[in-house]
């Protein structure tokens, strides 16, 4: 079994870097002594090796990640979307912006679902094969939406109702889609099928929560996802941050001890929570008095 801890870098089945640094930049995971003195670790959203990961090289029968670094970006994909970074108290997620964002916002994840991409009719059958690497499922979409090639990549395909509900699976690839040529489109999904498909089968797909994230907007049009750890730049990706100390632009006063929740009055940011309708992010751990200050907030966002 792969063994990330203590910010293994190299996802492989041991540890063999005690007594050197693992690292030359980025987080340190380990000194002289072979202690990781901040307690990182990154653990990639896939459970098989053999579904291969995004932004990873392959070598010694594992995977090779960059510098794991939560104050900086790249206009390059490093590492999985929705990859965890665990440093110390506080957790990570790994990303990709839709604008630039300054740091302290809160984000919600894109508004993605496309109607005619919901509900679709499976066109073949797909037999159940609970050990298969990946799965081909055909589905046709509804009206005249076209797809370009693996727009929906690293989302998810599930199916929503009749044989096989309550399926769902990370989306490895697609071609892209011409509705008016062929309105079946096959979607290649990591895992197998525990229970067979029908060509009664309906299915939806959804973009990955982690791609193309905004700043959460007062009317939420998705759900929160994390808030920006620096200022980031449009099309980028980084880490944001989901659990823990951190500083979120506050909205009207923030009481200390007191349950926060996305704002909808202003766009990302966090105020006290006054109901149970908005999104809760966390506890507030001090006091501001000012509106469009930011506040330290205990995040509980994933």
């Amino acid at each position: 079994m792969a063994n990330p801890l203590y910010g293994q870098n190299k996802f492989d089945d041991k540890l063999d870097v005690k007594g050197r640094l693992n690292k030359s930049g980025g987080i340190p995971v380990q000194d002289s002594s072979g202690i990781a003195p901040l307690g990182g670790y990154i653990i990639p959203p896939f459970a098989k090796s053999s579904y291969g990961y995004n932004g990873a090289v392959s070598a010694e029968g594992g995977f090779d990640f960059a510098d794991a670094d939560p104050y900086s970006e790249s206009s390059t994909q490093l590492f999985p979307l929705g990859s965890t970074l665990n440093l110390g108290d506080r957790v990570f997620k790994y990303a990709q912006m839709n604008g630039a964002v300054t740091a302290g916002k809160v984000l919600q994840q894109k508004a993605s679902l496309i109607a005619n991409h919901s509900q679709m009719t499976a066109t073949a059958a797909v037999a159940a094969d609970s050990d298969a690497t990946t799965t081909d499922i055909s589905v046709e979409t509804q009206g005249d939406t076209d797809i370009t090639a693996n727009q929906y990549q690293d989302g998810y395909l599930h199916v929503n109702d009749a044989a096989g509900e309550g399926q769902s699976w990370r989306i490895k690839s697609h071609p892209a889609h011409d509705h008016s040529d062929d309105p079946s489109i096959v979607i290649t999904v990591y895992g197998g099928v525990a229970t067979a498909l029908t060509t009664s089968s309906e299915l939806t797909l959804s973009q990955n929560v982690y791609k193309d994230v905004i700043v959460a907007p007062t009317a939420e049009t998705g759900s929160v996802i994390g808030v920006t750890n620096i200022d980031m730049t449009d099309d980028y990706y980084g880490w944001v941050q989901v659990r823990g100390p951190k500083a979120v632009l506050a909205s009207g006063t923030i009481v200390l001890g007191q349950k926060v929740t996305r704002s909808g009055g202003t766009a990302g940011a966090c105020l006290v929570g006054a109901d149970d309708v908005l999104m809760p992010i966390g506890q507030s751990m001090v006091s501001t008095l000012v509106s469009g200050e930011y506040a330290l907030i205990d995040l509980n966002i994933a």
